[in-house]
């Protein structure tokens, strides 16, 4: 495996505790559920995000070509993801990691906001809709609320995330690994020698 061209790998992780409109909206609830994660996971591996990714580092690669060097991997227990990248050259494969972390923000953020603004239009044409009168004031005073609420997430957007460790370039490539292919090699003729021993003395 001498002529095997070498390929380094190396990750960041993301926090993506605020990521969705209802987390925002209702700071007590419990955290994200693991389908909400595995969501933004989603969400980091998609077209849009690459071609950010593909501004952002200016390179000549197609969103989809960029997409096979990464993996996100969501984690089941916390609001974290894990950005894993390789490439053929150790410095691009860190500028990739990175890249992905912050253009899946980027991208988070738009559409954070994009939600707040169609949920805004819809609370206020509830409250248009809501008689006046002490029978609905409750009413009125949470969609009141939630109005604000949605106003202060458009004027000014929160962060969706955070980046809290950037991935590092990495110093030795995970492969090849000559050592470890030898003994890989050693072992395989070894269980072939067995097998054909016992073929052979089967023969006889």
């Amino acid at each position: 495996a001498t002529g095997e061209a070498k390929v380094y790998q190396t990750s960041t992780q993301l926090y993506v505790g605020q990521s969705s409109l209802e987390q925002l909206l209702n700071p007590t609830a419990a955290v994200q559920s693991d389908r909400t994660v595995a969501d933004q996971a989603l969400l980091a591996t998609t077209p849009a995000v690459a071609e950010v990714v593909r501004k952002r580092l200016n390179v000549p690669d197609s969103p989809e070509a960029l997409l096979m060097a990464v993996q996100v991997i969501p984690d089941s227990t916390t609001d974290f993801l894990t950005i894993m990248a390789k490439g053929a050259n150790a410095n691009f494969a860190a500028r990739l990691a990175n890249g992905f972390a912050q253009a899946y923000l980027q991208v988070a953020g738009g559409d954070l906001v994009n939600t707040a603004q169609s949920s805004l239009r819809s609370a206020d044409q509830r409250l248009r809709h809501v008689a006046a009168g002490s029978a609905n004031a409750a009413v009125r005073l949470g969609l009141r609320q939630q109005i604000a609420t949605l106003e202060g997430i458009v004027s000014s957007p929160p962060s969706v995330g955070q980046q809290l460790t950037p991935a590092t370039v990495p110093g030795t490539p995970v492969s090849p690994k000559p050592a470890r292919d030898a003994i890989f090699a050693a072992a395989l003729a070894l269980v072939l020698a067995v097998i054909l021993s016992y073929l052979f003395d089967r023969s006889d």
